[in-house]
Formats: structure tokens, sequence, C-alpha cells
């Protein structure tokens, strides 16, 4: 039975053992027919331990007690069997009395027996007694143990959170046996405060407690050493972690509480480490405890920003923090996300454009997506919407509007990527260096695809302009030209060769956030070659920095505007090398040397790197769908400017390569993320 936890606010004076009496009734009777001991157990006093640690701090001011419902097991050691006992008197003070729910303990000596509260989380093997702490008990489980009530969003739901453990069994068989108890588990309470670093609407999805080094048993199963002696303790747990997903999220513009039971298995020499994944992001929190030991009580305060301050991980009272928004979000089939539409991007740096990073929208929608039904969206609600996809794989785009039901401007978009690829999580992902032993880690597969199989037309992906974050269809097949039809929120077909606009503006970069539908082709000019950015040809028009690689020797961080999803961008230049600079050499090299072509792709060798298909480009000029099946086309994040506005690309077809090419900014081309 899920009950409050109870502990005391100061030190308390040692007890009193309280010895047993005729009056307390007849505990133990002789059992002349059992066949398992000389003995029965009908009835014990139990009587906790003395709370006399100063370390052991107060959550409302009182003394752990029993209380109504508690249920404990007594265990005999030679028989290996476990019995029930239920409070009958006793709730709300340190003395109870237990009488046997059933069967009542059979024993031949008082030595054979351990007592171990709760019941439900006790375990005998070959003499051997443990516990779990940590366990969501099944419903059969918990209705053997007389708990009725469950609260499944805690990882230590049962009963008052103790482990109390008998260390000294006092009285005579025939008259009367009393049980007297220590606390042997450790409550931890963590009292997080994000108010100074939190988003608005922000909120906590789950928590993990580990340590460091991972190695410290703090969780699951634990032998009780020395059971039944004077000197009772909890071993090792056979879990290094306990990792909490919250039933429902918790809001992070206020102060909130999670506690769980730990075994004291962590010592000083190793941290603690706290992880807390928000809806946008993820902090993990290191700290060096006190050494942890059975009955006491230890409190967090973790304040992000003040007594943890953001900093190098394992460094004490630290904490590093990893965004989780983006302009990509990927979700598995029949599965759901939870994205913030108060954020553009990753809240990053905005290249230069003097944009803020927050959004305030009054509706978010479907903008297209590449199935009907593919996705769907529930209501906006404290900066969040609810992407749940169903079974089919594929891309969609949502949009945020400054007005109710989709109406108003377009605020900003996300590409929803529906894939079973989880690159993060066991996914492929290949390793290349480059020539100035940078190295990179891409994925296995273009941004956008839905396969990684030599030659599947699943592995072409989708297409963008050079700065841009949102995705455009490629061809619908590998050696085929022809348009993808997408459909609108409201079910309506469309093409993307109908969305083509060219641009007629010194800067568009506005007009794409509210257009994020529309291809801009760009206009001949001796700076400006077909960009979509600016129809004025100058050196000072242009913006190099949108994907954070205005600089080929070193990338700045990931932009607002990249199209990669967290934890992965566009790849940059990196001491003036191309990110792929080892896959060839400068513009010419026979793709013989380097690659076997087939199927409409090349697959990297000696450096392996998986297959790249050749999904062609959308026209810079025209916006309509070359070279599929005959090129490859890879932009990177990195900008060429010496002489026109133009990105540093991957440019590859059957019998040549080109890992340093310059294309036009306008031109729709492929991506494949690399870890940031």
């Amino acid at each position: 039975m899920k009950k409050t936890l109870i502990f005391a606010v100061a030190v308390l004076s040692a007890f009193l053992f309280i010895s047993c009496s005729k009056e307390n009734g007849d505990y133990g009777t002789a059992g002349k027919d059992s066949q398992e001991g000389k003995y029965t157990l009908s009835e014990l006093t139990a009587v906790s331990d003395t709370i006399s640690t100063s370390t052991r701090t107060s959550l409302n001011g009182t003394a752990v007690s029993w209380l109504s419902g508690d249920r404990m097991a007594i265990i005999n050691t030679k028989t290996n069997k476990i019995y029930q006992y239920a409070l009958n008197s006793g709730s709300g003070t340190t003395v109870g009395r237990f009488t046997a729910v059933g069967a009542a303990a059979a024993y031949n000596d008082l030595s054979d027996l351990v007592a171990v509260y709760p019941a439900i989380a006790a375990s005998v093997s070959s003499g051997t007694v443990s516990v779990s702490v940590n366990e969501n008990y099944s419903a059969a489980s918990r209705s053997g143990c007389g708990i009725t009530t469950w609260n499944s969003d805690s990882p230590c739901a049962f009963s008052n959170n103790d482990i109390k453990v008998s260390y000294a069994e006092y009285g005579n068989p025939g008259t009367g046996v009393d049980f007297k108890f220590k606390e042997l588990g450790m409550w931890s309470s963590f009292v997080m405060d994000f108010r100074s670093v939190a988003y608005e609407g922000e909120k906590a999805l789950s928590m993990s407690v580990g340590t460091t080094g991972g190695t410290c048993g703090l969780s699951g199963t634990a032998v009780i050493n020395g059971a039944g002696s004077s000197v009772p303790g909890l071993g090792s747990g056979n879990s290094t972690s306990v990792d909490w997903t919250f039933s429902e999220p918790v809001s992070m513009s206020e102060v909130f509480t999670k506690s769980l039971m730990l075994l004291p298995s962590v010592t000083s020499s190793d941290m603690l480490k706290v992880t807390v994944v928000s809806t946008m992001r993820t902090f993990t929190f290191y700290a060096v405890p006190k050494a942890f030991a059975g009955g006491e009580t230890m409190r967090f305060p973790i304040t992000a920003g003040t007594n943890f301050t953001e900093g190098t991980a394992n460094t004490n009272k630290k904490y590093t923090v990893e965004s989780k928004t983006a302009n990509c979000y990927m979700v598995a089939p029949g599965s759901s996300i939870y994205v913030p539409v108060i954020i553009k991007g990753n809240g990053g740096a905005v290249a230069g454009t003097g944009l803020s990073t927050a959004i305030s929208p009054s509706s978010v929608g479907i903008l297209w997506e590449t199935t009907k039904g593919l996705i769907s969206v529930g209501n906006l609600s404290n900066g969040l919407v609810t992407v749940t996809a169903g079974s089919n794989s594929g891309n969609a785009v949502i949009a945020a509007y400054s007005g109710t039901n989709k109406s108003g401007t377009i605020l900003w978009s996300w590409h929803i990527w529906v894939t079973d690829y989880d690159p993060d999580n066991g996914g492929t992902t290949y390793p290349v260096t480059n020539s100035a032993a940078v190295s990179y880690t891409f994925m296995d597969r273009n941004l956008g695809a839905m396969s990684a199989a030599s030659g599947n037309d699943g592995t072409i992906g989708l297409q963008y302009q050079w700065g841009r974050k949102d995705p455009f269809t490629a061809s619908s097949s590998l050696g085929s030209t022809a348009e993808t039809t997408v459909y609108d929120g409201n079910g309506n077909g469309f093409t993307f060769n109908n969305k083509i606009r060219t641009v007629n503006v010194s800067n568009n970069l506005s007009n794409s956030i509210l257009n994020p539908e529309i291809f801009y082709t760009g206009i001949e000019g001796e700076i400006v070659y077909y960009d979509w950015y600016t129809t004025t040809d100058s050196r000072t028009s242009g913006n190099n920095a949108l994907w954070g690689g205005a600089s080929i020797g070193a990338p700045t961080a990931k932009t607002i505007f990249d199209p990669c999803p967290a934890g992965w961008r566009v790849p940059a230049w990196s001491e003036s090398q191309s990110p792929w600079s080892t896959l060839g050499s400068g513009n010419s090299m026979a793709m013989s040397s380097i690659g076997i072509w087939s199927n409409h792709g090349v697959t990297w060798i000696p450096i392996s790197a998986g297959f790249w298909p050749a999904a062609g480009i959308r026209n810079a000029g025209t916006g309509t769908l070359e070279y599929s099946g005959i090129n490859g086309d890879y932009w990177s994040s990195s900008a060429f400017s010496s002489g026109v506005y133009a990105g540093y690309s991957l440019i590859f077809s059957q019998n040549y390569v080109s890992t340093s090419p310059m294309s036009c900014r306008a031109g729709g081309l492929s991506v494949r993320c690399v870890r940031e």
C-alpha cells in the first residue's frame, strides 16, 4: 500500500527495549503437529530502532512509524519459507503488534528467523535473505502482500519506502517474541530547481540516478549481510541506476521534488550522476555525496545555475546540458513525441540575423506529409504539441501559426522524420576522418531517408537549399525525375514543382520562414549566382553563417537554421579540409579507386561509410529535378564566398568524385548529418 513517508525532524534519544509481557498474548505456541518446526509464531511485537544519526533529516517532523496496512515478512532461513504478518495495533508509533496472515511461521529456534519490512521486498535463497528496491511489482504481487493502492509513477511505491531488517529477537517461544529492527535503506530526496534556466513551458519527463563510475549497485536486489545478527547491512544491488519515467510531465517553472530509495553502496569517492530529461533538453548533474549509510535520509537540493553551475562533466557541483530541440524530430512509427513549438530550431545561434529564438504560436498543424495520416498533431498546451506517428514511415512538416486553427502567418516549422532508425541508440553510424585528422560520425543514411540498403528507393531522402531549415522532396525513385506527391493537412495532394518562386527581395530570409513549402530559385549574377537568399549582387548581401560554416578553418556552433535532428548537424569543413577529403583528391579522381558504383549510388572504399545514393538535385534556377540516379550531390554547412555566393559540397557520379566543389545555394541537394 502506498503511504506517506514519515521521518524524524531531529535526533531522537535512544529508546528502551520493549520487553514481552503476558498481557501481550501468546506470541509463540508449541506446534506439536508441525512438520517444519517445534513452534509457530502467531503474533509478534516489532520495534523500530532508534534514529540516532544526525544525518537523518526530517521531511515532516515526526519519526518513522508503523502505519495501518503494513506487512512484514518472517523468513525461516533453515526452511527458506516466507510468512506474512500484518499490523493489528500500534499504528502511528514505533512499536507495532503484527499477526500472521494465513499460516504462522514454524521454527525450531528464534535464531532461524529474520524479519524484513516490507514483506513485498523480501526474498530468500539457500538461507540468504535479500531485499529489492525501486521495483514496480505486478498486480498479483501487490495483491498478495495486501497492497490495494499503488502509485505507478514512483520507482519505489510500496509502503513507507523503508527497508527494515531485524537484528535482535527476544523472548521465549512459549511465552512471547519481540523483534527489533534497523533501517538499512537510504531515502534520497532530489529537490530540483530549474527556474532560472527553464524555457517557458519546458517540462521534465524522466530522471535517472547513477554514478559516474557506473559500477555502484545502488538499486535492485541486494543481499542482507549479517541478517538476524547485531550488525545487519545491505550489500550492493544488482542495478547501477534508477531510471524513472514520470507518468505526467512536471513543469520546470516550479521547484519539484522526486524521492527514491537507494542502497548504501555509494562512497564519497564516486560521484552521483543525476540526469533529468525534459521536453527540450537533457541535464546531467554531478555531485560528490556524503557517505551513504543505512537509515539515513539524504536531501540533494539541486538548483541549476546557482549551487550547480554549467561546466565540465564529472566536476563536483556542475551540470552539463544537451539540447533536444531542433528543426527535425525523429519518431518511430506508432510512437509519440513532444515537440516544443515555442523555440526556433535548437534555440542556439541565429547566424547574425538578429532573430529572437522564441515564438508564441496560437495553433500548430500539418503543412505537408508524404502519406495521408502519417502523423497526427495534438492540441497546443504549455508550448508543446504531441506528435503521434501512424504505422507508416515517411516525412512531414508541421508549422506554428500566429492565429488559431492554422490561421495567420507561419512563425516557424519543423520536419518530422518518421523512421525506425535511431542513430543515438544502436542505429548504424560511420566514422570518417578528413585529411586534417578531424573525425566525423555520419548517419548511415540521408536526412529523411527510410533505408540504408544499396539501390533501395528509400535511400533517397529529402533535399535542402543551402542555409535553409526546411526540406523538399527529391525524385520518387532512383533513376527517375518524377516528382513525389505529398499531402497538406486537409489531405489534398501536391508536388513541389508547383511550389516554385524566384527570389525578388534583397533579404529573403523572412519569406523563407513564412513560406517553408516554397522552393525559391535564384537569379544569375556575378556574385549572387543563384542564391535563394538575395537579389542584391553585392559582397555584403549574402549570409555565409546560416549553417555555422562561415569559416572553413573552424565551424561555429549549430544554428537555429540547421535541418538535422538534435545532437546532429550538417557536416562542416574543419582545418580547411572538406569532411569528405579522404574520399577523393580535390576535384577529380576516378570513382573506381575509391568506391564501388552500383545501384545508382556509391559504397565508399577503403573507408567504410555505407551506401550513398545518387539522388540528384533540384535545379537552382528552375526548381526542376535533375540527375537522379546519375549524380550524388551533398551539402556541407561551409560557405564559399571569395568569388560567388556558393556552398561547398560533395559531388560524385559513376566515373567522377569531387570532395570540394562549389554548388549554387538555391539548389536542392541531399544532406547527410554528422554528430555534433
